[in-house]
């Protein structure tokens, strides 16, 4: 499991996601995650990442990721009206958040409930829900996480890597997934 606790700074009692994901934390997690050399499933392609989540730390992620992340980014939410909303929403003025994090989730490729049109050609996944919701995001996401897929879930706590291998299977012989917690998001 790569842990980040170094880089990733602690969150503050009280505070909401989007005061705890500033930007630079935002670009301390991605330039870790470039750091760490993930496999990307299509070397010809922009790298993937998919976010899992839509509460205040999904859509901050959202919005971090627009302005950090050099690669495509995909968005898995918890039902079809929600990802209609935010279909809507961006396609008005974009995805704004005001506070720690001042921008727009201007970047997102797709946006859906459905997890077979997120998943499958994510290089990274980030799961962004509350401990007693993990399982059944991986439960969800595990029919389609590729073999070199790097799996990172924020907030964790210990034992993810256990739920987490149980959840999605070992890869193949080709395979070499890595998984990753980040240890608080109020």
């Amino acid at each position: 499991m790569l842990h980040l606790a170094k880089t990733w700074p602690q969150a503050g009692f009280g505070r909401s996601a989007a005061e705890c994901l500033t930007h630079e934390s935002a670009g301390i997690l991605l330039q870790t995650l470039r750091d760490e050399e993930v496999q990307v499933i299509d070397r010809s392609t922009r790298p993937v990442l998919a976010i899992c989540g839509s509460g205040n730390g999904g859509h901050a992620l959202a919005v971090a990721a627009s302005q950090h992340f050099d690669g495509e980014i995909d968005w898995l939410v918890g039902s079809e009206e929600r990802a209609g909303l935010l279909r809507r929403r961006i396609s008005a003025n974009g995805l704004r958040s005001t506070g720690a994090i001042s921008a727009r989730a201007d970047r997102l490729r797709t946006i859906s409930a459905d997890p077979a049109e997120v998943i499958p050609e994510a290089d990274i996944v980030l799961i962004v829900v509350p401990a007693f919701a993990h399982a059944a995001i991986l439960s969800r996401i595990e029919p389609h996480v590729g073999e070199t897929a790097t799996i990172g879930c924020l907030p964790t706590r210990g034992g993810f890597e256990f739920e987490a291998s149980r959840l999605l299977p070992r890869p193949g012989t080709t395979g070499s997934r890595r998984l990753f917690g980040l240890q608080t998001l109020p």
